[in-house]
């Protein structure tokens, strides 16, 4: 009986140990498959941290340029205004010359005609106080003077033969912008 208890013994004894190594195999694999998956959560979220980080950098970056446009533009706003404030006091100028300095700009547009035949000059609303029609036809008496003024305009116009000579004051510094705008922004900014 001896004999017997100790088969037993060792048939529990070894299917203790194949139990043992089938438990560690098991454990081996149970921890080979928990690296595994910790492995793969890792990179996982590894990947998303990157991905949200590259997106909120390109929002920040996005706004960051949204703002700098909006900087920019504001900025050539305020350049804008200025420069237009300025070719605004330039015709403001213009319109306070003497009744002697307006003629003198008259007698020059005159003189840039091959002739007065046929010449009408008309004055614009806001020169009235400058302007002296005797000072004019002093001139020279061959030109029409209209009775009606041009609105909202400073300086004159001269007609001839359907062609309109415009030295308004406005178009004169309409004209010059092109010209007087580069070396305004280079002096001023």
């Amino acid at each position: 009986m001896a004999d017997i208890q100790t088969l037993v013994n060792q048939v529990l004894a070894r299917a203790e140990q194949e139990e043992q190594a089938k438990l560690q195999a098991f454990e081996t694999e149970t921890d080979e498959a928990l690296k595994k998956a910790k492995a793969q959560i890792d990179e996982t979220t590894a990947n998303e941290k990157r991905h949200i980080e590259e997106a909120e950098a390109k929002k920040l970056q996005t706004q960051k340029q949204s703002y700098l446009n909006t900087l920019r533009n504001e900025k050539l706003q305020a350049k804008q205004a200025l420069l237009d404030s300025v070719y605004q006091e330039a015709i403001v100028g213009l319109q306070q010359l003497s009744s002697e300095e307006f003629t003198g700009l008259i007698q020059g547009a005159y003189s840039q005609l091959d002739t007065l035949e046929n010449a009408e000059l008309k004055i614009g609303e806001f020169s009235q106080h400058q302007f002296d029609a005797d000072q004019v036809r002093a001139i020279n008496d061959q030109v029409q003077i209209a009775a009606e003024f041009i609105p909202k305009r400073s300086g004159f116009i001269i007609s001839q033969n359907d062609v309109d000579y415009n030295f308004t004051f406005e178009a004169i510094i309409e004209q010059k912008k092109a010209v007087l705008a580069p070396k305004l922004v280079k002096h001023a900014f």
